[in-house]
């Protein structure tokens, strides 16, 4: 008669888990997916660029100046440089006093200066002094009378036409919009002439020109026997010319 021995039933678990991850690996491993190709980075392409235009455009108007300038001066010469400057700052004060209590027009002293007249061998002899008063207004008439009334202290020294701010922005203001048009206009054209059919506007800048540019009427050299010649021209009527105002349109258009 046989004996059998039958093994534990620990070492039967062990032998049967053992198996099982022998034979459960590699059918685990082949069961995995393979991974999935990389997409290709998609071509990049440079953004296509429309062709551009720089323009310019203008529109102008003459307009007539509407400021006068009268500038009257006095003149000394003196033994000493103090007493140049006394007389001509007594003058001045004395003539800008005068002039209170005149509606509309500006009134303002300018061009002081004091220097020695000095012979061959640089030796002082004497000074000189001379100084102005400014008389501005659009009231030409005004301003005449008023130079002419102050004419007895001062001569006139010289005339000139200008054309003030405000009347310049009104022009400039009319004149925009014949600028604008004169812009989009040549944008069109331009346009039309490479074979685009519109543009689109892509910057737009202003500029403006006639500014008030002084024109001088010189009344020659200034001296006392002068005066009386002065001051007759100040009972003239003053006639103001014209000035040319131009309102430019510069911009940039891209074709499409």
């Amino acid at each position: 008669m046989h004996s059998f021995r039958v093994p534990s039933l620990n070492r039967l678990a062990t032998a049967c888990c053992a198996a099982f991850v022998l034979t459960a690996a590699p059918l685990a491993h082949s069961q995995q997916p393979p991974a999935p190709p990389r997409a290709p980075a998609p071509a990049v392409h440079p953004d296509e660029r429309v062709p551009e235009l720089t323009l310019q455009a203008s529109a102008s108007a003459d307009v007539q100046q509407d400021t006068v300038r009268i500038t009257l001066a006095a003149e000394f010469d003196a033994d000493s440089q103090t007493k140049a400057t006394t007389q001509l700052s007594t003058v001045l004060d004395e003539t800008v006093k005068r002039t209170e209590g005149a509606k509309g027009i500006q009134v303002h002293t300018s061009g002081y200066n004091v220097w020695p007249n000095t012979d061959e061998k640089g030796k002082i002899q004497n000074w000189r002094a001379r100084g102005e008063i400014v008389l501005e207004s659009k009231d030409f008439a005004a301003a005449s009378a008023l130079a002419s009334k102050l004419s007895d202290k001062v001569a006139i020294s010289q005339i000139s036409f200008s054309l003030s701010r405000e009347a310049r922005d009104a022009a400039e203001k009319k004149l925009l919009g014949q600028a604008a048009d004169a812009f989009l206009a040549r944008a069109q054209a331009a346009a039309q002439a490479f074979g685009y059919s519109s543009y689109r506007v892509q910057q737009l800048e202003l500029s403006g020109g006639g500014s008030p540019v002084p024109v001088p009427r010189p009344m020659g050299a200034m001296a006392k026997s002068s005066l009386s010649s002065a001051a007759g021209y100040a009972d003239a009527p003053l006639e103001a010319g014209q000035v040319t105002v131009t309102l430019s349109v510069n911009g940039t258009v891209a074709l499409q």
